[in-house]
């Protein structure tokens, strides 16, 4: 990739834009056999490639891409194409405004399209042929830009509703793993969306949730864990999101039990989101008691030792400290503690090297004490032949004599065959050494 990034900076224009449209050619023909939502797919490694590219490239280039394959490109397989862009982070920053906000329309457009078509006909829902693109086009959106959108409205939670009891009612696995992957997506979403929590159609929203995650369980919802991740951002997003924190509030105890779900999770991976959701969650809610959020059992309660005693001090202590380095992650200026137990580690490193070059210095010595001292003997032949390069010379030296007094020849010649002389004199003087030395 280093090569192609290369290339595409320091060609000529003219064979980059060839070029850049024979990918969008290649990436358009294979995607009506190649899945976009498949990442190790030809399609999608093609088109990260692309992505990397074009963030090493002129901005123009991304225009280009853009103009070739959005999704009102004459091609059928255009939108697909776009899509697996997207999912690879499409820099639609590069583009100008004008044609970045009308990215972002189309985009909207298509999934208020999908959502308010979805309980028709797949085939009549959207321009993609993947089930639930405009979802997925929009959540990767969102990632791109860092942004949240103000169009969102209450039409999403209630897909969200209707999205779950589709899910429920589906006896086809790949159809309800599809439809597990449309409502992560769209968790994401709503994550970014604050105006959503205000909503009164967010408490439907929750105790679907609290039923999906927390009451549905056996080998049918086994795919359920991958969702996990999103839902721990959509329960960040509860700040503002009002409970009577009563032990009779049906929304305080869905709530209460999604974050139990998270918090028990033992997976590294699944701890850290849902520590970082809670984290971001205490610090921002009104809420007064934090402690009903989190379990007993919860993964940061339990000794590191044996891993079976549990205790709330423990996870709140490990939540603290948690919390404080991600503090510290985003503060450009270091404290004297972080100072202090950087020179510690410091002074360990440098003791460790210290203490590696002494053995190895050891070492040599000893090998070398090891090692036979003895004289090396020169092969009869080469001793023979340093004899007759000496002898050469002495007749060499002769023949410059005579040479010299030969009025006739050219005094620059008699200089440079002088010079190569020299020179070989020089070399065959060391041979001489090291054939005595030996």
């Amino acid at each position: 990739m280093e090569l192609w990034c290369f290339w595409v900076r320091h060609a000529t224009e003219d064979l980059v834009a060839d070029m850049i449209d024979k990918l969008c050619t290649f990436i358009m023909s294979m995607s009506s056999s190649e899945t976009p939502l498949c990442p190790d797919s030809v399609l999608r490694r093609t088109t990260k490639s692309i992505c990397f590219l074009l963030t090493h490239s002129h901005k123009s280039l991304t225009a280009r891409v853009y103009k070739n394959i959005s999704t009102e490109s004459r091609s059928e397989s255009a939108p697909d194409a776009y899509l697996a862009l997207l999912l690879e982070g499409f820099p639609l920053n590069f583009l100008t405004d004008r044609i970045k906000n009308d990215a972002k329309k189309q985009i909207v457009a298509d999934f208020f399209h999908f959502i308010e078509n979805f309980n028709e006909k797949p085939s009549n829902s959207s321009r993609y042929t993947v089930l639930g693109a405009p979802v997925f086009a929009l959540s990767a959106c969102l990632r791109i830009l860092d942004m949240s959108i103000s169009e969102i409205d209450s039409k999403t939670l209630k897909f969200v509703v209707d999205l779950i009891h589709k899910y429920k009612n589906s006896k086809d696995e790949a159809t309800r793993d599809r439809y597990r992957e449309i409502l992560s997506e769209t968790l994401s979403i709503i994550s970014r969306s604050e105006q959503l929590y205000t909503c009164q159609e967010m408490d439907s929203v929750i105790t679907e949730l609290q039923k999906l995650f927390i009451s549905e369980t056996g080998d049918r919802h086994h795919h359920l864990y991958k969702s996990k991740p999103n839902l721990a951002l959509f329960l960040s997003g509860l700040i503002k999101y009002e409970m009577s924190e009563t032990e009779t509030c049906p929304k305080s105890r869905a709530v209460w039990e999604l974050y139990h779900l998270l918090l028990r999770e033992r997976h590294w991976a699944l701890v850290h989101h849902a520590v970082t959701a809670f984290g971001y969650f205490c610090a921002r809610t009104s809420c007064s008691q934090l402690w009903r959020f989190v379990p007993e059992d919860a993964a940061l309660a339990f000794d590191r030792a044996s891993g079976k005693e549990a205790k709330t001090e423990r996870f709140m202590s490990e939540l603290k400290m948690f919390l404080e380095k991600e503090g510290a992650l985003l503060s450009l200026t270091p404290s004297q503690e972080e100072l202090e137990l950087l020179a510690e580690e410091g002074t360990e490193v440098n003791a460790t090297v210290q203490k590696f070059l002494e053995g190895r210095n050891q070492q040599r010595s000893m090998e070398a004490e090891k090692r036979p001292n003895k004289r090396r003997k020169l092969p009869e032949g080469i001793c023979r032949g340093v004899e007759l390069l000496q002898n050469g010379m002495k007749r060499i030296n002769e023949g410059l004599s005579e040479l010299r007094s030969d009025e006739n020849e050219s005094e620059d010649f008699q200089k440079s065959l002088q010079n190569q002389f020299s020179c070989l004199e020089d070399l065959v003087s060391h041979l001489v050494s090291l054939a005595a030395s030996d």
